[in-house]
């Protein structure tokens, strides 16, 4: 007699795309930036958009900023004037 195969079941992930598909939702469009010196640095820059960082961290991201070599293709760098300004 020849074994009954098990009914297969959808697990639901159609439904719900899960953190992989948000995470490429945000990125989508966002520049490849592997040597960007934000990237080591990720929770001053946090803290810098939560506001909280003291006025010298604002300053050592800038400086980071202005040294890093995507500076000019980096839509969020802090060695831009108009975005200086607002954080």
């Amino acid at each position: 007699m020849a074994e009954q195969e098990t009914p297969r079941c959808r697990s639901g992930s159609r439904k719900d795309p899960g953190e992989l598909a948000l995470l490429a939702e945000i990125l989508d469009g966002r520049p490849n930036l592997p040597e960007a010196r934000c990237r080591t640095n990720a929770e001053l820059f946090d803290e810098i958009v939560d506001g909280k960082a003291s006025r010298d961290d604002k300053n050592y991201a800038r400086g980071l900023c202005r040294r890093c070599v995507h500076s000019a293709e980096c839509p969020d760098s802090l060695s831009r004037p108009e975005i200086a300004k607002a954080g």
